[in-house]
């Protein structure tokens, strides 16, 4: 009787687990993998921080503030001129690199731009552009996955939940200035019922 019993409990446990393991499975397999692989910001900096947790955040960098003087009367200036952005100097492949921080009107964390420069300071040769864009693009899609859209050749796009990852050169006089990685927080609503009836 003890060894029908045991057995009747073993097979139910094997039962109740295998079913809880399958749930897993099917749960996993469920998940975005944009989801597992979204910064929700940059380095350990997330979006909606304010300038002095980003800054607690990242505590390896000279933090340099950018103030944004729009105006010059002084009743006015209280409420015009503020810190707007925050910003650090680093490498990238050798290159230098600007890892500049903007906020929105609440002071939250919304975008983040690393402009990497050429190695001489002026403008990017053909030959240099062309290994810097195609390595970082390589390490983008071995961290971020395969690219979310290609608009031309100088804009490409990862999508992820919370965070859009957009590279793109800035021009000067037809020559690159620079290649930007820009890093900014992405906002999905859910919309109601009514909503989706209409699309």
């Amino acid at each position: 009787m003890k060894r029908l019993i045991f057995l009747s409990a073993s097979i139910i446990m094997f039962c109740t687990l295998n079913c809880f393991a399958d749930t897993i499975v099917e749960k996993i397999g469920d998940l975005n993998t944009q989801t597992i692989l979204d910064p929700g910001g940059y380095r350990n900096a997330k979006w909606g921080m304010t300038k002095e947790a980003v800054k607690l955040a990242i505590n390896d960098v000279k933090w340099e503030e950018l103030t944004l003087k729009l105006e010059t009367n002084k009743k006015w200036a209280k409420f015009f001129n503020k810190v707007d952005s925050i910003r650090y100097e680093d490498k990238m492949f050798d290159h230098p690199t600007i890892v500049l921080f903007d906020f929105d009107s609440n002071e939250k964390l919304k975008e983040v731009t690393l402009a990497v420069k050429p190695k001489d300071g002026g403008y990017f040769n053909s030959i240099e552009l062309n290994e810097v864009w195609n390595s970082l693009v390589k390490i983008l899609e071995d961290k971020y996955g395969k690219l979310t859209e290609v608009k031309n050749s100088l804009d490409i796009t990862w999508l992820l939940r919370s965070t859009q990852i957009t590279m793109t050169k800035t021009w000067f006089n037809s020559n690159v200035a620079a290649i930007d990685i820009i890093y900014s927080q992405r906002t999905i609503q859910e919309g109601t019922q009514k909503d989706k009836e209409k699309l």
